[in-house]
């Protein structure tokens, strides 16, 4: 079994630290082929549509829009999920163009007050949770048909992931964003197969 544990990004992760934290996010597990959509799809850049609070706490991530649409269009590509997709495509040889638009992306962790009290640190040394991460990914996919750029269908994805830690755990790293982010794409693979037919019909020459 191949692994495709991939860099995602680098992340700016504000939790109670007085100073932002760097952390590298990766993605875990493979996306295992689930069905395949017998088109070439294109892949527009996506667009990042998040909150400005969110982008203040990643103002590093200049370049978060090329890192989603690069992974996601790996993963895609990885599920089989087309004939062919590629982000940079000719309109005149592909049938379905896919854009993405990012409305939410962050990862934050934080740390108990009491974790590093004297006389108080203790409760958390035998295993009481000392520390929290959680992240949050929502990202709306949208169909067109190549021909005429009229939408076929669009999916507003989803995912949230909240893990505690104690003082004997790896603290968070950024993991439950790239956790949330999968679940996002598999969520969208699952919905795009179940439309498989409408697309089709959608995309079929007159």
């Amino acid at each position: 079994m191949k692994k495709n544990i991939v860099p995602l990004l680098m992340l700016f992760a504000l939790g109670c630290a007085s100073k932002p934290q760097m952390v590298t996010m990766y993605t875990h597990h493979p996306i295992f082929p689930k069905g395949n959509i017998a088109l070439n799809a294109g892949m527009d850049l996506f667009q990042d549509l998040r909150p400005e609070e969110e982008k203040e706490h990643t103002e590093r991530l200049s370049n978060l829009d090329e890192e989603l649409t690069v992974l996601i269009t790996g993963d895609l590509r990885d599920a089989e999920l087309f004939n062919s997709i590629r982000i940079t495509y000719q309109p005149e040889n592909v049938d379905i163009i896919i854009r993405g638009e990012i409305n939410s992306f962050y990862w934050k962790s934080s740390i108990a007050p009491t974790a590093k009290l004297p006389y108080i640190k203790y409760i958390h040394d035998i295993g009481i949770k000392s520390g929290a991460g959680k992240g949050k990914v929502a990202i709306t996919f949208i169909v067109l048909n190549a021909r005429d750029k009229t939408e076929i269908c669009r999916y507003e994805e989803r995912a949230k992931m909240e893990r505690k830690y104690s003082s004997h755990e790896a603290q968070s790293s950024g993991s439950e964003t790239a956790e949330a982010l999968r679940e996002v794409v598999e969520k969208f693979i699952e919905k795009i197969l179940s439309n498989k037919e409408l697309i089709l019909l959608a995309t079929a020459i007159k």
